[in-house]
């Protein structure tokens, strides 16, 4: 068809643009169908507002018609279910489709990613579904002649291998497929993804020796093969590439370190962990030269630019060295975390602190689903402010036999009674590795970057505190071992309020008999959005604990700065908690401190404590 008059063809260019408005309306419309849009956390304007730019998380742009085009899709941790729809691929002015956090499920949808890095342009397509529930093998895609860059997130779904060869053909850049359950191999091809910069495979089930594959990667600066089953030595090829960051812990590699050490650039400064390995030998001099965050003192870097040599069989050398290293280790020390290691079993289970550091410390728990929780009560890293005086960590993760990396651990800020803020809690740059010694202890390592304003004109900075220690065990699970069986066993685990996610207890049911709970919530509305902990024990009447003087210790900072002698117990109240059954129970409150009031709940499970496999049972 040929168009002479241009009145004409401004007729037809808007009408087409009209129709593309139309056609992305009705797309997100499909969208909201087809994950449960009625059921999401925050869905203000869709399906209603006239503009679909001022529907939540939609981003758009206008063009030289006026007419709005998405541009954007960012919904993450917003309650989304279902499956994606094909017809996103029509969006053909979308750069950003961020969708992590939800519940999707069904296959990855090739179509999708193909449509889309098909696209004329230069603009960098980011696809984020990490933290989802897709299934099934990754797809095939057809690569385009002229694809634009593209940044790939699907981690932490239920993906299976093999890896795709055709992918080789895309223009990826960031491509995130961690603790996926691949159990496979790299293609040969893969070789050739000249653009790649960051890839992470981590907890992938990767086997075998170090991938030749990643050898092609010119351009690569980013590497996590971490938690897998990688044997053997490290090629000699990668000493020939400029990484910023190289994640090896929880491998089965042997030999000299030397090709990973000088794999690392010098200009920048760079992150290396070779943890929970096999390697052995004396450690390269060129560890030296290498920058990374110190352990302790101000710095503008976060706890990616660490050093972690833990757990391997490495000599040190003479003693100036290894001091000279533990300036720069995770946990401030290098010698610390050299040795045998023993496996972890559930009798870890309960509470663990440091004598020296009375008042803070960890409840743990082996889980009967596998994984680890662990909560790190404490205090904030800087001196107390009036009403956040103190502070916990927590992360649930799938450890190896002898270790759990905690990496990172979260925090969370909400008001007492009414929940976690913003429906989610929030990574805090901690690292926490936790390793069962031979000895029947426990040696724990951690690296805190804690942002605070200062320096000149307000900005930004971060201090460090690390620190590396055997821990002492407080209490042990009854049930742990087949000697220490008591009837209430079944309660210990995690246990929450429904209706206040984002804070809840840890019940231990301890083997001298008693429940030892710590409550982690937050301070009353009137005190800010900061953290709260109190704990308590007492004995069992029944499946009923009544705990007449619940506890909230106060007065320190986390770190260096901590000062056992400043800890201030206080009485917060009385605490009843009634587990009626394996599912379900009630709780009743009563403090005596300002604005925390009294009132009660109910309680459901959130996470059940492994206990031990014995005869009988």
């Amino acid at each position: 068809m040929t168009i002479k008059n241009p009145s004409v063809l401004l007729l037809v260019l808007v009408a087409l643009a009209s129709a593309n408005a139309a056609d992305d309306r009705a797309v997100l419309t499909e969208f909201y169908q087809a994950t449960g849009g009625d059921n999401w956390f925050e869905r203000s304007g869709w399906l209603e507002a006239e503009s679909i730019c001022d529907w939540h998380g939609v981003g758009c742009r206008t063009d030289e018609t006026g007419i709005e085009r998405v541009t954007r899709l960012e919904l993450e941790w917003n309650g989304l279910s279902g499956s994606l729809p094909a017809s996103l691929a029509s969006l053909n002015e979308l750069n950003l489709l961020s969708l992590r956090g939800n519940g999707l499920q069904g296959l990855l949808p090739a179509a999708l990613i193909e449509a889309l890095a098909a696209l004329p342009g230069s603009a960098v397509l980011t696809i984020d579904l990490g933290e989802n529930a897709l299934s099934g093998a990754l797809p095939e895609i057809a690569a385009p002649a002229d694809g634009r860059p593209l940044d790939l997130a699907l981690d932490s779904n239920q993906i299976n291998g093999p890896l795709p060869a055709s992918w080789s053909g895309l223009a990826l850049r960031d491509l995130y497929l961690d603790r996926n359950p691949l159990a496979t191999t790299l293609p040969t091809g893969w070789s050739d993804m000249n653009e790649l910069r960051r890839l992470g495979l981590a907890s992938t089930q990767l086997t075998g020796s170090f991938p030749d594959a990643l050898a092609g990667l010119t351009a690569l600066e980013d590497l996590d093969l971490s938690d897998n089953a990688l044997d053997g030595e490290l090629p000699d090829w990668l000493a020939q590439a400029s990484l910023l960051r190289l994640n090896l812990e929880g491998n089965d590699l042997e030999g000299s370190i030397t090709p990973a050490v000088e794999a690392m650039r010098l200009d920048v400064p760079v992150g290396l962990n070779l943890a929970n390995n096999r390697f052995s030998g004396t450690l390269p001099d060129r560890l030296l030269e290498l920058s990374f965050a110190p352990a302790r003192g101000l710095t503008t870097l976060t706890g990616r630019h660490r050093l972690d040599l833990c757990w391997n069989d490495f000599d040190a050398g003479d003693e100036a060295f290894a001091d000279l290293l533990g300036e720069v280790h995770h946990g401030g020390s290098f010698t610390a975390c050299q040795g045998q290691l023993a496996s972890l079993n559930p009798e870890i289970s309960g509470s663990w602190y440091l004598p020296t550091r009375a008042g803070e410390g960890y409840a743990q728990m082996l889980l009967d689903s596998g994984g680890m929780l662990v909560y790190w009560f404490t205090f904030p890293p800087q001196r107390p402010v009036p009403g956040g005086e103190q502070a916990w960590f927590f992360s649930v993760v799938d450890p190896r036999p002898e270790a759990a990396t905690l990496d990172p651990m979260f925090a969370t800020s909400g008001r007492f009674g009414q929940g976690i803020a913003g429906r989610r809690a929030e990574p805090a740059d901690l690292r926490l590795t936790l390793n069962a010694s031979a000895g029947g202890d426990l040696h724990a390592a951690y690296s805190l970057a804690s942002p605070y304003s200062g320096g000149l004109g307000g900005t930004l900075v971060l201090d460090h505190h690390s620190g590396s220690d055997r821990l002492t065990q407080l209490t042990r699970l009854a049930g742990s071992r087949c000697d220490n069986q008591l009837e209430q066993q079944w309660i210990s685990g995690a246990w929450f309020n429904p209706d206040q996610v984002g804070e809840g207890f840890i019940v231990e049911v301890n083997e001298d008999g008693r429940g030892v709970v710590y409550w982690f919530t937050h301070v009353p509305e009137s005190n800010g959005n900061y953290q709260a902990w109190m704990t308590g024990d007492a004995f069992f009447d029944g499946q009923t604990l009544a705990i007449d003087n619940l506890l909230m210790p106060v007065g320190t900072a986390f770190g260096s700065d901590f000062d056992a002698d400043s800890v201030e117990v206080r009485h917060w109240g009385s605490l009843t908690l009634q587990f009626n059954d394996d599912h379900t129970g009630q709780a009743w409150y009563d403090s005596v401190l300002p604005d925390y009031g009294s009132g009660q709940f109910t309680l459901s499970r959130l996470a059940r404590a492994q206990l031990a496999d014995c005869p009988g049972d």
